[in-house]
């Protein structure tokens, strides 16, 4: 058996340089830069979309309409015109009013895919007592600096 030889040869390999291998690591930063604000942007409109509660708003008598303004704990407000509302969880003071009655006051807490159900009981306004109109005296009309005036 004769045992041939094999050249073996060795090919360098040229050594990459500064600018290629900064070149392929902002490549891949700018990868990633792009996937992180896509899934970003993915989070924050799922969040938007499907992150809320309910709040029901019950009156004990039948309205025509009705104005609810709700405050949230940042103190931001918001006013709507229906009885069912979809807002963010959170806790919020709640100011009801219909048809020109008083207005009703209440506090909830809404949480995460919750109903929260607001009793409203509707207040009539008071209707005014009539007083009588008093006459005005000539003491009255003075001003604070006319002491010497006299009636």
């Amino acid at each position: 058996m004769v045992k041939q030889a094999t050249k073996e040869t060795t090919v360098a390999t040229k050594q990459r340089g500064k600018v290629e291998t900064a070149d392929t690591y902002l490549g891949l930063a700018s990868k990633i830069l792009t996937i992180v604000a896509a899934l970003t942007t993915l989070f924050v409109w799922l969040y938007s979309t499907f992150y809320f509660g309910s709040v029901e708003i019950r009156p004990d008598k039948d309205v025509s309409s009705l104005n609810v303004t709700l405050f949230d704990e940042r103190g931001i407000e918001t006013v709507y015109h229906t009885e069912k509302l979809k807002v963010a969880p959170g806790r919020y003071q709640i100011i009801v009013e219909s048809d020109g009655k008083l207005p009703t006051k209440a506090r909830a807490t809404v949480r995460f895919n919750g109903t929260t159900i607001v009793p409203y009981s509707v207040i009539d306004k008071p209707t005014p007592a009539e007083t009588p109109v008093a006459e005005e005296s000539p003491k009255d009309s003075r001003k604070w600096w006319q002491i010497w005036k006299r009636n």
